[in-house]
């Protein structure tokens, strides 16, 4: 949704609109008739809107009205606007977990992310926070140099089905399995889906007291996602 409230002078307008989806961005202009329009300013702020802010006129769409396992679902709008609650990595941890590229999604990279990373609150963007890799579903990653080494690699195999089919099994929906292992300051993590090979092999260099692992992405839907540990 989006609420426009136009002032001036002793005249109070309000419009609200309902947008047909949360991911694309919105944009507005001003125009008029028979006038002209100077000394626009422009001020943007960092707050963010709670849902009880805009009165609803059209019920929200989710995506994520199913099955919930170990970590609460979660419906990611925009890059990283959202993330699952943290999974501490202690040994050998397993992550399987349902997915769905929401209907706007038509790149590669409107896939699931895993986050690894370290902050005092377990939340990913916490307090502390310290991200040794993010690594995407379609084979990219990042990594900040001074937080962590990372020796990743990526490799399609011949069951890849190219990218145009990908991205449309990634809409369909497919379950998806992550496997971590730790020992000490150093973890490896590998996935395979849809042909996709990944694997990352990273050395913690701050000596943080615990690692975390966390499910984010872009323009998906994650779902049923359970934690095995050993």
């Amino acid at each position: 949704h989006v609420r426009v409230r136009l002032e001036a002078d002793e005249r109070f307008t309000e419009v609200v609109v309902a947008l047909p989806e949360n991911s694309k961005s919105a944009c507005i202009g001003i125009t008029g008739e028979n006038c002209v329009i100077s000394g626009i300013e422009i001020e943007q702020k960092d707050e963010v809107i709670s849902g009880d802010k805009i009165r609803k006129i059209a019920e929200d769409i989710s995506y994520i009205d199913r099955m919930e396992s170990d970590v609460p679902n979660v419906q990611v709008d925009r890059n990283r606007s959202a993330a699952t609650e943290a999974v501490t990595v202690t040994g050998d941890t397993q992550i399987s977990f349902h997915t769905m590229s929401l209907p706007s999604a038509n790149l590669v990279w409107h896939c699931p992310y895993i986050v690894v990373y370290y902050s005092s609150d377990k939340m990913v963007g916490g307090k502390g926070f310290r991200e040794y890799a993010l690594i995407k579903l379609n084979g990219e990653y990042e990594a900040e140099s001074d937080f962590a080494e990372n020796r990743f690699s990526m490799k399609k195999q011949e069951s890849f089905p190219g990218w145009d089919v990908w991205k449309e099994i990634h809409k369909k929906g497919l379950e998806c399995k992550i496997d971590i292992k730790r020992n000490g300051d150093r973890l490896t993590i590998e996935t395979e889906n849809l042909g996709i090979q990944i694997s990352d092999r990273i050395r913690i260099l701050d000596g943080a007291p615990e690692v975390y692992v966390a499910l984010t992405g872009n323009q998906i839907a994650l779902t049923d996602i359970r934690v095995k540990g050993k």
